[in-house]
Parts: structure tokens; C-alpha cells; sequence
């Protein structure tokens, strides 16, 4: 079998290499003869050989036609290939002879007939005299004769329409061209039908499409017809499409349409001949992209730079002088706040630094300068917030010397936050009571179990023991008034709980993977939800079968027949939306779930007494929200409320972050953060 394919690989090679001998005597092995594979690649072996016989035949050459087709003969028994090789070896023989070599004459007549070269046959012909003239010669003479007539009348027709509609002239002087293409007429009428285009072009409206698709024409046209031979009414006719394009040029930069300007500048220089006017309003656009570039990424000298050059070589427009006032007010207010945001990213205070970046890309998106600077913070951000987790987590475990440690590199950082005084005063606590430290916190305390200043000398220490960063779904509870599931994926796979494969799971008759919940970005509303069936599940919105349905405030879906829910905004101002499961409850025994977006407040967690709360606290006083920052932000989760918040016993303010066991007080209200495996 190994010799087999090995024999079958080495005579596809040679095939392709154009050995084709080699190719048939290894594909006749007798291992390999009877193989399909072998069969196929003998025939194509045998064709390639009977092409190059019939190459070498109208090519004139017989000795080589002749050799070629021996090696086929080896090869087959064809009767058509034996007549063949007779007709050949006949011709051969002619050739060698008085009798023969008039018969090639008249196979190479043939062969310039075929050609399209009329004139070199007629003069093979003609050079015979008419008493050697044989009947077959005589008939490729009234061919050729009758050819010209043809031609010189399709070259009429096409003249006689060649005002009215030229691109059927031009169909007609084709045909003529392939039957007489050294017709000499046939010269005049395209420099007449060149003249027309132009004349078409010019004192017509064409949109730019049609116009760049005439050049491109124009070009295949004087490529095909003129090739470097032009004549003086065809240059004067090419001015004539210069000066329409210059027009037009000119018309797009009045209007401040200069992509469009752009485009048609760059089809004239592949087309027609160079024109200063052109190739200056190019320059000129060219340097215009340029400063637009320079000034995005912030280059704002080489922009102005940039800018003075191109309008020196374009016509003043609006567009030019606001870019103008656009990088000279960037100089004189963006220029001193990244300068600024500088200074105090090497000074380390990274907030300032933040928001004054933020600033300057709210105004200038694509500002290269700014972008790296945020980059840079956020860089150093990360750090500082992994030495802060790692304190924390460090203070949690008792490990007061490795927390220590971790603080000292928050101070080496330059990082100021009211949390690490907060850590300090907590690591300094823990060592005045260390030789209590295995007793349970709340007997240090000394209050009968209660937490408060009081336990730590007036003090409001942070709790330090919780855990990590929250998962992508976790449980938002608010004592006496309930539990919300929160996901935090941009993706939610609702599903049967038998193969815990889901996101959300429902002891339901669902299959594992039944729909898909998709948050994509919408450019009319902030985000949009699109609900997906998987491999054609059944899915009902408002009670209709769906595939796929973006949902809408109040929508109601129905999965399967035993699980149904509504899709609800309970906020206009946050774009957290939440599914209230009405049948179906989730594993977790909860009946609804808030989809948090990383958007910041946009898309922010309303609990207290309010009446768009997603969690309604009608009976108290206090009231927060909950949210993600989004990843230039930090991409923390942030609780935020106007008369303060405080997370696990520590002083109130306006903002704080929160981990995975934090304890929230906002006024009356006490929130609790849980995070949650999928299956829990």
C-alpha cells in the first residue's frame, strides 16, 4: 500500500513538473495500473502529450510534432492518433519536396489567417503565381478577400451610428477588427470614435462614479487602440477631459468634499497625462490629510505646519480656516492639559492625572499623545490597586508584616487614599492587641459582639477579612426587603440545571444550551439586548416564535412552556435592565436578575426609596446606587449615594469600593455583597 501511494505522489509530481513521460511510465506500474488515482493521471498524461503535438503543428514545427506524437504512439493505440501521425509524417514529407513545400505555403497562410494577420497572408498568397495556385489556395484568397468586404461594412454601420450611440459603434468596429484587424480603416474610425467619447463625456453631467468609470475605460481603450502613438486631435481631446476634471476638482474643494477630490485626482494620474493644475490640488490635499492626522494624534506644531503648506496650494474654504482655529485652540488648552496631566503622573497622583486625560480624549478621541498617557495610568493603576488588594487581603489574614510591606509600596507608588490611612490605623490596631489575636474579633471588641468606633478606640476600621474581586454573577441583598441575582456578562446562556452548563439554570424542562442573551452596542439607544434562540429552541416573545428578537422595555419571553419572564427598564436613566421571572425560578431560588453593564452610572444598580428603584425600599429613608466602572475608569464595582456610604464599618463617603463579603450602610439601609459559583 506504502509503495503504492509513494509511486502514485511521484508520478502527480512529475506531472505537474511537465515530465509526462515519466509521469505515464509510472503510472502504468503495474502496482499502481488499475488504480483509479492512476487511470485519471494516465488520461491527463496522454492529453498534455497530444496539446504539445498540436502545438508544435501550428507553431509549423513538424520535426517536433512528429517526436511528440512517437512518444504517444508508445503509449496508446488510438486510431485517431495513428491518422494523425500519418497526416504529419505526410506533411513532413511534402515539406522535403517541390510539391510539399507549396503545401506549406498554404498551412502557413493558414496559420497568419488565424492569427489575424491578413495582410502578411494575402502577401504569401499573391506571391504565388496563378498557374501554381492550387484550388485550395485559391480559397483562402476569396477568404480573405471576402473577410476585408465584411469588415469595411461593419466599419460602415459603425460609422453610420457612431454620433447617436457610440458604445454600439464600437461593438460593431470589433467584429470588424476580428475578422480584418489590419483593416485600415479601422485606425481612423477609433480616432473618430475617440473624439466622440470624449465629446460625451464632456458636454454631458456625468455623476463621479460614471466619470471614474469612463477614465478606466479611457485607459483600456488607449491601451488597446493607441498604445504610445497619439495623434494631435486625441491630445487636444484628453486637454478637454483635463480641464472637465480640474472643474470638478474644484467644485468638491469649494464644497469642502475633498475624500471626493482626492479620489478624482489620483484616477487622472493613472489615466491622463500629468497637469500641474491636478498634481498641485493634490499635493495640496495630500498635505491636508496629514495636518488632519497630526492634529488627532496630538502633533499639533507639525499640523499647523502641515496646514499653512496645503493652503497654499488649495482654494480657501470653510473647512480649512476651523481646522486652523481647531489647532490653534488645541495649542493654547489641550497642549497645557496634557503637559499638566504629565507633571502630576510623575508626581504619582494618578486621579488628577486621570481625569484630566479623560478630558482631553472627550474632546480629541483619537489623540495619540493622550491615548499613551492613559495607558501609562492605567498601567500604573493596576499596580496600585494590586499592592491595595494584596494590604487588604494581607490585613484579612493577619499577616501584619506582609501587609505592612505591601503599603510601603504603595507609598514608594505615590498612591494617596483615604483606605490606605484606614489599612495603616488597622495594621497598627492588630499590633497593639496581638497577643489576642486568635480571639474572635467581636470579644475584642469588649461591646457584648457589637461593631463599632467604640471597638477600636474611636476608630471606624475597615472589615478586613472578605474576599476577592466579585465573580460575573453574585447575589445584591438589602436586609428586609430581598435579594437581586446580578450578572456581569456581556453574553448570558439560559439553560436547564441538569448539566449546569448555563448562566442562568432553571429546574425546567429546558435543554442545556436553550437561548442566548447578547448585549451589543447600539448607536441609537446605548446598549441593545438581543435574544437568540440556540439551534432553533423554542423562544416566544410577546408571543411569537422567534430565532433572534432585540428586546424592548416590557417585552414578556417565554422558553420552553414551564419558564417565563419580562424584560424590563425600571429606570430612564440607568440602562440596567431586569428579567422578573414570572414562571421558572432560578437554581439560586431567586426571581429576578439585574444585567449590570460596565457603563458607570449609565448603567448603575437603584436601591433605596425611589420610585425607579430596581431593588424598592419604600419604607426607609436611605438610597444608593451600584455600578461598574467602565475600563478607562478602573473598571472597579463602585457603590455611590448622596448622604454617603459606608463599606464594612468603615467612616462615611461619597464613593467606595466593593469586594466580594463587603457590607454597605447607606443610611437605613444595609446592602451585602455575595459572590456566587454558576451552579450555586
Amino acid at each position: 500500500m506504502f509503495r503504492q501511494i509513494l509511486k502514485l505522489k511521484q508520478a502527480r509530481k512529475a506531472f505537474k513538473e511537465g515530465r509526462f513521460q515519466e509521469a505515464l511510465s509510472l503510472a502504468d506500474d503495474p502496482e499502481v495500473k488499475d488504480h483509479l488515482q492512476a487511470k485519471k493521471l494516465r488520461d491527463r498524461a496522454l492529453r498534455a502529450l497530444a496539446g504539445q503535438v498540436d502545438r508544435h503543428e501550428r507553431e509549423g514545427d513538424l520535426s517536433l510534432a512528429v517526436a511528440e506524437i512517437e512518444k504517444l504512439r508508445r503509449w496508446t493505440d488510438d486510431d485517431a492518433v495513428r491518422l494523425h501521425e500519418r497526416r504529419l509524417r505526410k506533411q513532413k514529407r511534402d515539406r522535403e519536396d517541390d510539391a510539399g513545400r507549396m503545401r506549406q505555403k498554404y498551412y502557413k497562410a493558414r496559420l497568419l489567417i488565424d492569427r489575424g494577420d491578413m495582410d502578411g497572408a494575402r502577401a504569401l498568397l499573391s506571391a504565388i503565381s496563378p498557374i501554381e495556385r492550387t484550388p485550395e489556395i485559391k480559397e483562402l484568397l476569396v477568404e480573405i478577400e471576402q473577410r476585408a468586404k465584411d469588415a469595411l461594412r461593419w466599419i460602415g454601420d459603425a460609422r453610420s451610428i457612431l454620433s447617436a450611440d457610440p458604445v454600439q459603434a464600437e461593438e460593431l468596429a470589433r467584429k470588424a477588427e476580428s475578422l480584418h484587424p489590419q483593416a485600415p480603416e479601422l485606425a481612423e474610425f477609433y480616432r473618430d470614435l475617440a473624439r466622440a467619447k470624449v465629446k460625451l463625456v464632456t458636454d454631458g453631467d456625468l455623476s463621479d462614479g460614471a466619470l471614474a468609470a469612463f477614465l478606466l475605460d479611457w485607459r483600456l481603450f488607449k491601451r488597446r487602440h493607441f498604445h504610445s502613438e497619439m495623434t494631435a486631435d486625441l491630445v487636444r481631446s484628453e486637454a478637454d477631459l483635463v480641464k472637465l476634471l480640474s472643474k470638478r476638482v474644484r467644485e468638491h474643494l469649494a464644497a469642502g468634499r475633498y475624500a471626493e477630490a482626492e479620489r478624482l485626482i489620483d484616477r487622472q494620474s493613472d489615466v491622463l497625462a500629468r497637469d500641474h493644475d491636478l498634481e498641485s490640488l493634490g499635493r495640496g490635499l495630500k498635505r491636508l490629510a496629514e495636518a488632519q492626522t497630526a492634529f488627532e494624534q496630538g502633533g499639533y506644531e507639525d499640523a499647523k505646519a502641515r496646514l499653512e503648506e496645503a493652503m497654499t496650494l488649495l482654494p480657501r474654504s470653510g473647512h480649512l480656516k476651523e481646522l486652523s482655529r481647531s489647532i490653534e485652540r488645541a495649542r493654547r488648552e489641550i497642549q497645557p492639559a496634557l503637559e499638566e496631566a504629565t507633571r502630576l503622573l510623575r508626581e504619582r497622583k494618578l486621579h488628577e492625572a486621570k481625569g484630566l486625560i479623560l478630558g482631553i480624549l472627550e474632546g480629541a478621541p483619537g489623540h495619540m499623545k493622550a491615548g499613551r498617557l492613559l495607558e501609562r495610568i492605567n498601567a500604573q493603576w493596576t499596580e496600585t490597586l494590586r499592592h491595595l488588594d494584596e494590604a487588604r487581603r494581607r490585613v484579612g489574614e493577619r499577616r501584619l508584616e506582609a501587609a505592612s510591606a505591601a503599603l510601603q509600596r504603595l507609598e514608594a507608588l505615590g498612591w494617596e487614599d483615604p483606605e490606605v490611612d484606614l489599612l495603616r490605623r488597622e495594621i497598627a490596631h492588630l499590633e497593639r492587641t496581638k497577643p489576642s489575636i486568635a480571639k474572635p474579633r467581636h470579644e475584642l471588641a469588649g461591646d457584648g459582639g457589637k461593631k463599632g468606633p467604640a471597638a477600636f478606640g474611636g476608630a471606624a476600621p475597615r472589615a478586613v477579612a472578605h474576599g476577592g474581586a466579585m465573580g460575573p454573577l453574585w447575589v445584591l441583598g438589602v436586609e428586609e426587603h430581598g435579594e437581586i441575582l446580578v450578572v456581569e456578562k456581556s453574553e448570558v446562556l439560559f439553560g436547564s440545571a441538569a448539566r449546569g452548563v448555563a448562566d442562568l439554570m432553571f429546574m425546567a424542562p429546558l435543554a442545556a444550551r436553550h437561548a442566548v442573551l447578547r448585549r451589543r452596542r447600539s448607536f441609537h439607544g446605548g446598549d441593545a439586548y438581543v435574544l437568540e434562540s440556540v439551534e432553533g429552541r423554542p423562544v416566544r416573545v410577546n408571543g411569537e416564535d422567534v430565532t433572534s428578537a432585540t428586546l424592548k422595555d416590557g417585552d414578556r419571553v417565554a422558553l420552553g412552556t414551564k419558564v417565563h419572564f419580562r424584560f424590563h427598564y425600571p429606570s430612564e436613566v440607568s440602562r440596567a435592565p431586569v428579567l422578573q421571572f414570572e414562571e421558572g425560578e432560578l437554581v439560586q431560588g431567586l426571581t429576578q436578575a439585574v444585567l449590570l453593564p460596565p457603563t458607570g452610572r449609565a448603567g448603575a444598580i437603584r436601591v433605596g426609596n425611589l420610585v425607579d428603584a430596581h431593588i424598592a425600599t419604600s419604607d426607609s429613608s436611605g438610597s444608593c446606587e451600584v455600578y461598574r466602572e467602565t475600563a478607562a475608569e478602573g473598571g472597579q464595582l463602585v457603590v455611590q449615594g448622596a448622604s454617603g456610604v459606608a463599606v464594612d464599618g468603615d467612616a462615611p463617603r461619597s464613593r467606595a469600593f466593593c469586594r466580594d463579603g463587603s457590607t454597605v450602610r447607606a443610611d437605613d439601609l444595609t446592602l451585602v455583597f455575595r459572590s456566587i459559583a454558576p451552579s450555586d
